[in-house]
Formats: C-alpha cells, sequence, structure tokens
C-alpha cells in the first residue's frame, strides 16, 4: 500500500497511463482496483479521470460476465448463467438494468429447476469466485455514459458509433440500461430508415437478450458482410461471427458454425469466444476427434481457462478414451484438489464433477471420488446441488453402503420437490444420468 501511495502522489498521470494499459490488456479487476484508489486522491482533474477509468473497469467486468453467462445459458447450464448475471449486478448501476437482469436471474432459476426436476444434469461453466466489487459511483449524464460505453469499443468502432444520430444514442443506452425491448423497437425504426449495418447488428444483439435468436441470425447474416469478422470490442466479447454462433447454437443448428467459423477460431489468433463455440458446435455434430484436437490447441494457448480442458475431456469421453479424459480433468483441477489440499473454493466445480462421473462409471479409484465429493460439499458450504448428492449415491451405492445411498438419493429427491415438483416426480439416479448423452456431464 505505501508503494502504491507513493506512486499516486509522485507521477498520477503514469498511474492513469498504467490502468488504462491494463483495460486495454483484459485486466479489468486489477485496472478497477487501482482507478478506485487513485479517484480518492490527486486534484479534481486526476480524480474525474480516474472516476472515468473506474467506470470502464466496472463496464469491462460486466460485459465479461455478462457474455459468460450467455456463454452458460448456450450450453443449458442456466444456473451458472444466473449465478454469472448475479456477479454482472455488483458492476452495473441504473434501476431499470438491474430490474432486467434480475428477472432474468429468476427465469433462468426457473428453467434450471425445469432441468433438474427432469433428471438432466447442467452443463459446465458454472462461475469461479469473482472479485469483490467496490462501491458503484454516482450516476453519470447520458453524454458521458454513452463515451463511456463506446470507449470500450475497438477504435475504429467508437469512431463509427460517434457519428450515429441521437436517436440511435437512446437506444444503445436504453440497451445498456436493461431496457431491451424498448431499444429493440428504436432499433426497428432506424432499421427503416437507413441501411446502416450497426442499427442490425445492435438490433441482433437485442433480439439474442431477448431470446429471439431466429431474428438475431437473420440481422448477424445481412451485414456479416459490411462489418466483417473483426472484434467489435476491446475484450472481444462482441463480433459478428461470435454472436451469429451464439444465435444458432440456441437454435440446435452447429453444422453452420462449425463449418464457417473454422478459420476464425483457430488457438493460434487468439478469439477465445470464437474457439469455444467452434469446438461446441464440433462436439454438437459428433465431430469428436477434430474437437479433441481444436481443444486440445485451445487449453495452451488459453491457459487457465477451465472451459477447454473440460470440453476436451468431453471430447475424449465421446471416443471412449476414459484415461486421458480423466488426465485432462486431474491436470486441470489439482493441485486444488490433491487430496487433503482442496481450496476452500474448489477449481470449477463442474469440471470436479465430470471426473467424479467418470470414475463412478469405470468403479474405480472410488477413494479419489469421496474426496472430490469432499471438496464439493466443503465448498458449497455442506449446500451441495442435487446432481452432487445423485452423484454421492451413486458412489455410495457402488460401494455397497445401501443405507447412506438411500439418505443420498432422499436428499436429492428433497431438493427437487423444493422447485415446486410433487413428490411423485422421478428422481434420476446417478447412473440415469452417467447412462445418458456423455455431453450433459
Amino acid at each position: 500500500m505505501g508503494l502504491l501511495d507513493r506512486l499516486f502522489k509522485k507521477d498520477p498521470e503514469k498511474e492513469l497511463t498504467a490502468i488504462e494499459a491494463m483495460l486495454a490488456n483484459g485486466e479489468a479487476d486489477d485496472a478497477l482496483e487501482r482507478a478506485r484508489r487513485l479517484a480518492k486522491r490527486g486534484d479534481e482533474t486526476i480524480r474525474q479521470r480516474a472516476e472515468a477509468l473506474r467506470a470502464r473497469a466496472h463496464h469491462a467486468l460486466a460485459d465479461e460476465f455478462l457474455g459468460n453467462a450467455e456463454r452458460a445459458e448456450t450450453a443449458g447450464s442456466y444456473r451458472a448463467a444466473a449465478d454469472w448475471l448475479e456477479t454482472a449486478l455488483e458492476h452495473i448501476d441504473g434501476d431499470d438494468r438491474r430490474q432486467a437482469l434480475s428477472k432474468r436471474i429468476e427465469d433462468l432459476i426457473d428453467r434450471a429447476a425445469e432441468a433438474e426436476a427432469k433428471g438432466l444434469h447442467e452443463e459446465a461453466l458454472e462461475p469461479e469466485e469473482a472479485p469483490e466489487a467496490p462501491p458503484q459511483g454516482e450516476d453519470m449524464d447520458e453524454e458521458t455514459h454513452y463515451v463511456m460505453l463506446t470507449a470500450m469499443l475497438q477504435e475504429s468502432w467508437s469512431a463509427r458509433y460517434e457519428e450515429l444520430p441521437a436517436a440511435f444514442r437512446q437506444a444503445y443506452l436504453a440497451m445498456n440500461s436493461g431496457d431491451t425491448a424498448a431499444a429493440k423497437s428504436m432499433l426497428d425504426a432506424l432499421a427503416e430508415q437507413s441501411d446502416e449495418p450497426i442499427y442490425r447488428f445492435e438490433r441482433a444483439r437485442c433480439a439474442l437478450m431477448l431470446g429471439d435468436a431466429a431474428a438475431a441470425r437473420a440481422d448477424l447474416e445481412a451485414v456479416w458482410p459490411a462489418l466483417g469478422d473483426d472484434p467489435v470490442d476491446l475484450a472481444d466479447h462482441q463480433s459478428v461471427p461470435a454472436l451469429w454462433a451464439d444465435a444458432l447454437l440456441r437454435l440446435g443448428d452447429a453444422a453452420p458454425v462449425a463449418d464457417k467459423l473454422e478459420p476464425l477460431a483457430d488457438p493460434a489468433l487468439g478469439r477465445e469466444q470464437l474457439a469455444f463455440h467452434y469446438g461446441a458446435a464440433l462436439i454438437a455434430c459428433q465431430r469428436h476427434e477434430e474437437a479433441v484436437s481444436h481443444f486440445a490447441a485451445a487449453r495452451k494457448k488459453f491457459e487457465g481457462n477451465p472451459l477447454f480442458p473440460l470440453m476436451l475431456a468431453q471430447a475424449l469421453d465421446h471416443l471412449d478414451d476414459w484415461s486421458s479424459a480423466v488426465q485432462c480433468l486431474e491436470k486441470s483441477v489439482g493441485p486444488s484438489c490433491a487430496a487433503g489440499t482442496c481450496a476452500i473454493v474448489p477449481k470449477h466445480p463442474p469440471s470436479i464433477r465430470m471426473l467424479i462421473a467418470l470414475y463412478l462409471k469405470q468403479n474405480t479409484r472410488l477413494d479419489r471420488a469421496g474426496e472430490l465429493l469432499m471438496h464439493l460439499e466443503q465448498g458449497a458450504g455442506g449446500n451441495m446441488t442435487r446432481q452432487d448428492l445423485l452423484l454421492k449415491a451413486e458412489r455410495h451405492r457402488l460401494l455397497g453402503e445401501e443405507d447412506a445411498a438411500t439418505a443420498a438419493a432422499e436428499a436429492a429427491a428433497q431438493l427437487e420437490d423444493d422447485t415446486g415438483q410433487t413428490p411423485s416426480a422421478p428422481v434420476a439416479s446417478a447412473r440415469d444420468i452417467l447412462a445418458g448423452d456423455k455431453a450433459v456431464l
């Protein structure tokens, strides 16, 4: 702290430059903390500039978490998507937008409950622990808000947005404040009056937020030739091909994604979102050998992102390469979940769950499966998910511990009852889950 204090007092201009570099490099969490500290020091000009950077960091983090929520929802992991939106709320101001996101969270939780009631195991993409958000600043005026939002775009895009009329600015602010329906209505009117491709691009984003993937697809395919493949925002969470792939995967039409994204999704290009969508499409198209090759490269390129080793393990499991799938996941979750040393918050619970399931499918290393279940339970403060309890019941069954298996199964059934289902609703066993589509593990 003392060193930072001296830096702030000595040369705040250098600190401002460093924060801007962090934002450009995608280090929004660190930028947020440093901007927050700098905003408390220096003269009024420095504080105002630091506050503007803090607002940009909040927006970048919100954008990141919203993107994660969309990926989770696309993959059918509705509860994880809700958790990501809860995290995003910490970085979003504006009552209308927060209320809209809260409604989406409620809807996702309802969808998760419906899926669990049917015995489906949600896929991957649960959030890891997110950094604690500092208090939000005061609401800014519309012009400043628009400037801050467009400052997160690539320079060429930001320049185009600055030239668009006041009617578009109102729509853009409405969309980023959570009033998506109103924003879409305004963009509909703009698109009828002009062939400006950005109008339809933003309308496609609205359509995805509103759950209309078909409309989003139509708009994105129409403007793709004019807008190209490049990222729209600095974090590369938005681009025509990425949003288009999202729309098609939601529609269950993975084949065009697997075909068209191939030259854009090479992990060497660094387009993380495109790499994820392309690999998910390969698995959906049952092109598992290609998926293994792709996710193996993506795991190396995007080291630290647990989704890629998890998807690699799923592809390997589809090819019945049990040993390689287990090895991949053990490397991914360790050393945080080595025996006796698992972190209080386990490293990527979906990966741990799949690893447990793989051991149970082969009826091997049940001691290791028990350790992993213990880590999940500790990380959740004893509040295990329904799927965790079903896996726990299956492990007890394999060990011949029938009373413990029954108790765990009954606990899982109680969680189902808590979703509003009748007590007579069938409860899928862990064996049923493990015998089903491997992709849902």
